[in-house]
């Protein structure tokens, strides 16, 4: 049932939005009779979450009638579940609007509203009458009839949205895609949406609730299938699904993140795959479902892969003899040995088109990437080819730093070099080539099989490719298990470095670690560079309060015996969320030591998180424009409360924030395990708990302990550090790039 008239008084007005006010009605018959209230017969009292509405404001109000035993008010009031303030009918409103066109003054927006009785129907339907206003020619009242309607579709589509949650950069990110025609798009598709990734599906199903769709709806089910096998199963790790995978994680998808309630039937989710497939949003490929997108990315990078296993490196027919002395020479510049694995490394780089290397930490793979290099423009020189141009680059900041601090030479982010947008999968733009003569990419086993097909692109088939990497760390955030997946390939080169070359400080982190990896338990522990304190797991302490006063004791320790350097040491955790020492919590508790609060004028609360200055934060998502990448660690040296801006100091990048991008901000004294590659540390201090368990993985565990450069120290119980030793399983990730390089080159082969 829909009341609209003009709020002529407001009783209660909550923080929260809830009202109850008083609406003159602009058609009294609209009132039952047994309803009115023969005191006030053509007003009524309205109550509910009315946000916005003020006394004046002409409002139209969506409800039902209510009966409430209350004493001397009139017992019948009507609850609004839903209303629309009518901004052209609110004179006061319509003056504002007014004032908000292009070029209109306050003068002049008076004169309008003055001058006729309706200007929004002058205006839209007669704007030649604004000429009958002195300063108003023709041309002047064509533009502000354009701009007019311009800010109406915007203003209906912001109120429209604004009933949903949707805040005001997102309306206007829509309403500048899809201009006058955005309301109209909205309300016929509004999963259209999420498609294009303006709007989660939740928000995007609360709109097709309220429109009146069914949960059946077409483009709701098309939907949801699309982002299963592009987000969902991507972050889990998967490249496709199969058809009973497809439907259970569809239906879990809706049971998470729908606003409509129920199951969707087998028979009505695979009824919709085929037609997807018919339309090539989504590919069928022997079993496997896969997001049209990613198949793609999956398919070529095994193509260009086996294309580029057929080409000749122009050092191919080099003698060996030559390369050697090359290798010898860069050797001696730069004062080092390398032993015969190491040697063979170099030169399988220099000798085919593609070659990978891998090995665990302190193993030499920065060491052979100084010598290959250096060798490599010696080469060039003694054949009389010009000078190579080398290109390097990791996924994360860190890591490119950690590059260029090892080799001495430029290094890019992944993203930077092969000019890789936020999300890859959105652009299917023509990729330009990188000008280089050799690529070398480290960190690989970070790369997923979207960003590894934007590279394969790009490479040159001229280029000299060389991928480095630990395949032993955690596969990437994203889908596939690339590294793994060349490598299980076999006959992409690879050299496999077992033998580490660090001692000392380091020498029984590095132990560990290969016990770790071997699946071996016992550890070598409480030695100087290896402390395990055990705080054993108690069922009465699920959210682990004594493993987080222990944290807290350790932290301040080694805080103040190392020089109140917290960028010396870094604490992680599996988990962002989970128990008290989930890195959130742990951040909270750590940043009470490492920087209390000492002036309320150099910090600013955001949500539940406070930035001071001085906090030690890491940016989320790349942001070219700042230039600055996920994972990059800085210092906040610059608060202003006034302004609500940050300025962040990121190793010399001074990076301004305001209000709307502390989102991407968190703070790094904890960080998780996934966050920490591609970097290292002085000092690792690493919680582990069995109420982490989904999080207790081999890999997981090696990771983490391989980012301490001097100092490891566990804390927590011993028998979930044996368990993340044992467990090798995790998350069975569904890739077929290693079968589609098999079949492929032996079709290639057979023929």
């Amino acid at each position: 049932m829909n009341m609209k008239g003009i709020v002529t008084n407001i009783f209660v007005d909550k923080p929260n939005g809830f009202k109850i006010v008083t609406v003159s009605i602009f058609d009294a018959r609209t009132i039952p009779l047994e309803k009115r209230n023969p005191s006030f017969p053509d007003s009524i009292t309205v109550a509910g979450m009315l946000k916005g509405v003020e006394k004046d404001y002409v409002t139209e109000f969506i409800g039902e009638w209510e009966h409430r035993d209350s004493g001397n008010y009139w017992p019948w009031q009507f609850k609004a579940s839903d209303y629309t303030i009518c901004e052209m009918e609110t004179p006061k409103l319509m003056r504002k609007f007014l004032c908000d066109l292009p070029g209109m003054s306050e003068q002049l927006a008076t004169r309008i509203m003055r001058y006729f009785d309706n200007p929004q129907d002058i205006i839209v339907n007669h704007p030649a009458r604004l000429t009958e206003l002195k300063g108003i020619d023709r041309e002047t009242a064509a533009r502000i009839r354009s701009a007019f309607l311009d800010l109406k579709e915007k203003r209906n589509l912001e109120a429209f949205l604004h009933k949903y949650g949707v805040k005001q950069a997102q309306a206007q990110a829509i309403l500048s895609a899809y201009g006058t025609k955005a309301m109209e798009t909205v309300k016929k598709n509004p999963y259209r949406l999420c498609d294009e990734g303006f709007l989660s599906f939740y928000v995007c199903d609360k709109i097709g609730q309220g429109l009146n769709f069914k949960a059946d709806f077409e483009c709701r089910l098309a939907t949801a299938i699309c982002y299963v096998l592009d987000v969902w199963a991507g972050a889990k790790g998967h490249t496709y699904l199969t058809e009973t995978m497809l439907i259970e994680e569809t239906n879990a998808f809706f049971k998470e993140n729908a606003v409509m309630e129920g199951t969707i039937s087998k028979e009505l989710l695979s009824e919709k795959m085929e037609k997807l497939t018919s339309y090539g949003k989504i590919v069928y490929d022997e079993g496997k479902f896969y997001h049209a997108d990613r198949y793609a990315n999956e398919t070529e990078v095994a193509s260009i892969l086996l294309h580029r296993l057929l080409l000749p490196s122009r050092f191919s027919n080099v003698d060996l003899k030559t390369i050697g002395q090359c290798i010898d020479d860069a050797e001696k510049e730069i004062g080092i040995s390398l032993d015969e694995i190491q040697r063979e490394a170099v030169v399988s780089g220099l000798r085919n088109m593609t070659s990978i290397l891998t090995g665990g930490p302190g193993s030499g793979k920065t060491t052979i990437l100084s010598v290959f290099t250096l060798a490599v423009e010696k080469l060039c020189s003694l054949l009389g080819q010009a000078k190579p141009v080398i290109s390097m680059a990791a996924p994360t900041g860190m890591a490119t730093k950690k590059m260029s601090y090892s080799t001495g030479r430029e290094a890019k982010t992944v993203h930077k070099l092969f000019d890789i947008r936020y999300d890859v999968n959105e652009s299917r733009e023509e990729p330009k080539p990188v000008l280089s003569d050799v690529v070398i990419l480290d960190e690989v086993s970070m790369l997923d099989i979207d960003v590894m097909a934007c590279v394969m692109r790009s490479v040159r088939d001229d280029t000299i490719m060389i991928m480095v990497g630990d395949v032993d760390q955690l596969p990437s955030i994203g889908p596939g298990t690339v590294l793994k997946d060349i490598i299980d390939f076999g006959q992409i080169p690879v050299t496999r470095l077992k033998y580490s070359y660090r001692h000392g400080s380091q020498k029984n982190i590095l132990e560990n670690a290969q016990r770790i990896n071997s699946g071996n338990e016992d550890l070598v522990t409480n030695r100087s560079d290896f402390v395990f304190i055990k705080v054993p797991d108690r069922a009465n302490d699920k959210e682990c309060h004594r493993l987080r006063a222990v944290t807290e004791r350790v932290f301040y320790e080694e805080y103040m015996s190392g020089g109140m350097d917290s960028y010396s040491i870094q604490v992680i955790s599996p988990l962002r969320s989970k128990t008290d020492v989930s890195v959130e919590n742990l951040n909270n508790v750590i940043q009470k030591i490492a920087n209390p609060q000492i002036d309320e004028t150099e910090q600013i609360e955001f949500g539940k998180v406070i930035f001071r200055k001085g906090d030690k934060v890491m940016q989320t998502k790349n942001n070219y424009d700042k230039g600055v990448c996920n994972g990059d660690i800085g210092e906040i040296k610059i608060v202003s409360v006034r302004c609500k801006k940050l300025l962040v100091d990121f190793q010399g990048l001074l990076v301004e924030y305001t209000a709307n991008e502390f989102e991407q901000l968190k703070h790094a004294y904890a960080i998780t395990v996934h966050k920490s590659q591609g970097s290292e540390h002085p000092v690792v201090i690493m919680v582990i708990t069995n109420y982490h368990s989904m999080m207790l993985v081999r890999n997981l565990f090696y990771t983490a302990v391989t980012r301490a450069k001097q100092r490891l120290i566990l804390i927590g119980d011993s028998e979930a550090v044996k368990y993340a030793i044992r467990n090798t399983k995790g998350t069975q990730r569904l890739s077929a790039l290693c079968e589609r390089l098999k079949t492929g080159w032996e079709m290639s082969h057979a023929a």
